[in-house]
C-alpha cells in the first residue's frame, strides 16, 4: 500500500516536471525567435538575397544576432529598390498569340 503512494507521487512528480519543463523550453524558444526578428538584414541597401554572399559590407554576420546593431545598415529607400526587369519586359502572351 505504501509503496503504490509513493509510486504514484513519483509519476505525478515526474509528469509536472516534465510540463514544467516543457514551458521553460518553450518561453525561451520564443523569446530566440523575438530576438531573431530584430534582425534588420532583409531591409539593408546591402543585403544581397544570395545564400553565398548575403551582404556585401558585412558577410560573416549577416542574418546572424550580431548583425541586430550592425553599424554599417542603411535603410532601403522605396525609389532605390529595383524593379522586377524581368516581368517588366516580359511580352511571353504576346508571342505566344502570335505563333498561334
Amino acid at each position: 500500500m505504501l509503496l503504490q503512494i509513493i509510486c504514484s507521487l513519483l509519476a505525478w512528480l515526474l509528469v509536472v516536471l516534465s510540463l514544467f519543463k516543457i514551458r521553460q523550453v518553450t518561453v525561451s524558444g520564443l523569446t530566440y525567435v523575438k530576438k531573431l526578428h530584430q534582425v534588420p538584414c532583409s531591409g539593408c541597401v546591402y543585403f544581397t538575397g544570395d545564400y553565398r554572399l548575403k551582404c556585401t559590407v558585412n558577410p560573416y554576420i549577416a542574418l546572424s544576432e550580431d548583425a541586430i546593431n550592425c553599424r554599417d545598415f542603411e535603410a532601403i529607400v522605396e525609389s532605390e529598390k529595383i524593379p522586377n526587369v524581368v516581368s517588366a519586359q516580359c511580352n511571353c502572351s504576346r508571342i505566344k498569340s502570335k505563333m498561334l
